[in-house]
């Protein structure tokens, strides 16, 4: 699994920046997304645009991609930091003073930028999420 801190693959953030700039728009970057499957599998995504990680992250499906870009757009938003935990069509929006996710049926979408305590919470959750702790409580 790739580390927080590894660059991503492909251009730079400021050259995707500059491409969008030079393209006569500014597009919203997304800052890094850490997609944890049910079976604790962890992808980190890193400088993308919201509708390429909107196409990445739910490939198969017939989504509606300006509401996931502003799902996401929505809780990237630094600038709120009130407690949140609320149903959505995508699945539980979860905001706290240390985390931000997206909570869908079979993965946890964790957007950054992350703080030390959540550098101390994620091996505390992949180790219940593998060892199957309080999965059978969500199952419904």
């Amino acid at each position: 699994a790739a580390s927080f801190g590894d660059p991503p693959d492909g251009p730079s953030i400021g050259e995707r920046l500059l491409a969008g700039m030079s393209e006569g728009y500014i597009e919203a970057l997304v800052p890094s997304v850490l997609e944890i499957d049910d079976a604790g599998r962890e992808t980190l995504h890193e400088g993308m645009r919201l509708w390429e990680l909107s196409r990445r992250l739910w490939p198969d499906q017939d989504v509606d991609t300006k509401a996931k870009c502003r799902t996401l757009r929505w809780l990237a938003d630094v600038g709120k930091h009130d407690f949140l935990l609320r149903p959505s069509r995508s699945g539980y929006l979860v905001r706290a003073d240390f985390v931000r996710a997206l909570v869908e049926q079979d993965r946890v979408l964790f957007i950054g930028p992350w703080t030390a305590t959540f550098d101390e919470f994620i091996p505390e959750f992949l180790s219940m999420l593998r060892a199957g702790i309080g999965c059978e409580d969500f199952d419904a």
